[in-house]
């Protein structure tokens, strides 16, 4: 399941759904490694499942991870024909305006970052523990629209509809029969 941990409390009761009709859920918190790179988890989470579950909110959209674990899981989903399902926390993300409102609050992020990264240049000091960070988000910032725009083509499940997390879980169990 990805999720930004912002999205915990709808995280933790859709996994609770989840469990309690027998799937088994893979959430970082429990599972990842200890001293595990993120990219490395993301991977190797997505490799051995069956599905990835994408919460999908104002708050994973601004996320680097979770945005990266999306298109990963999409791009797993074309070339494999792997699950990928899609959960709308938060429906704010398909207004018009939210692209540039994201990428706005994306680039400031990125000044911020590109600012350290100068001051430490300045100091000769390594940049590589924000490098990846700022790589993510500019990738995010430049790719935003796209990844709206593919989880508009290809649905997302409504969380905010009571009954709809009960719902998913049976689709997901016949999913997996059907695999």
């Amino acid at each position: 399941m990805s999720y930004n941990s912002k999205d915990n409390e709808q995280k933790n009761s859709l996994k609770k759904v989840l469990r309690d009709n027998g799937i088994p859920v893979v959430d970082y918190v429990e599972e990842m490694h200890p001293g595990e790179a993120i990219a490395e988890f993301i991977r190797r989470s997505i490799n051995e499942n069956n599905f990835t579950i994408n919460l999908i909110s104002r708050n994973s959209l601004l996320s680097a991870w979770v945005a990266e674990e999306a298109l990963l899981s999409l791009n797993y989903q074309e070339v494999r024909g792997q699950g990928y399902v899609p959960c709308l926390l938060d429906a704010t993300i398909f207004d018009a305006n939210f692209v540039d409102e994201a990428r706005q609050e994306l680039s400031n992020d990125l000044a911020k970052i590109r600012q350290s990264m100068i001051k430490r240049l300045e100091q000769k000091l390594p940049i590589s523990d924000i490098y990846e960070r700022f790589t993510l988000l500019t990738q995010l910032r430049n790719n935003l629209e796209n990844l709206i725009g593919k989880l508009r083509s290809i649905g997302c499940r409504d969380l905010t509809k009571p009954g709809e997390a009960q719902k998913l879980a049976e689709d997901l169990l016949k999913m997996a029969r059907n695999k």
